[in-house]
């Protein structure tokens, strides 16, 4: 489960609510999110087209806005997740702050929590209107696939190198 393949997603948020501050988590990497930097687009943002490097095979484009309390449990789950990752030697986020972008998709006919990723630098000031596009820049971009309903996360993809 969870294997990467990329592909065409059709979601492109426009109009999303900011939400507001929790703790940042840091890693003895130098990896952190930002308090503030965290956005979830609602599910009836308008969906167009988009081609991005990398991403999760979603079985059908039926978006739904997560809750601020899943994201929560999301970040909590993240934090772990990467501690094991990191203990294992397996390829990790580069060491930045990150502002990061949530919503809703469905994935093997469940919901789950699609997460994007980027430096805190990054964004173009948009992030709360538009999703965040990227190609290539390397382990500086990356997304997650989260299921709230097993509080797991699903699989990580960092973008290629340009």
């Amino acid at each position: 489960m969870g294997s990467l393949k990329p592909f065409l997603l059709s979601i492109i948020a426009i109009g999303s609510l900011m939400i507001d501050t929790q703790t940042t988590s840091a890693h003895e990497s130098g990896f952190s999110l930002l308090t503030d930097g965290y956005y979830i687009l609602p599910e009836d943002a308008a969906i167009q087209p988009i081609r991005q490097e990398i991403e999760f095979e979603v079985s059908s484009p039926k978006p739904w806005t997560p809750a601020k309390d899943q994201i929560g449990t999301l970040e909590k789950t993240l934090e772990i997740y990467l501690a094991e990752r990191s203990a294992g030697d397996l390829p990790m986020p580069e060491e930045t702050a990150y502002k990061r972008q949530y919503f809703g998709v469905e994935h093997d006919g469940k919901p789950m929590i699609y997460g994007n990723f980027y430096p805190a630098d990054q964004g173009g000031g948009k992030e709360s209107t538009q999703f965040v596009v990227v190609e290539d820049g390397g382990r500086y971009y990356w997304a997650i696939l989260y299921d709230p309903q097993e509080n797991k996360i699903i699989d990580i993809a960092f973008h290629g190198e340009a």
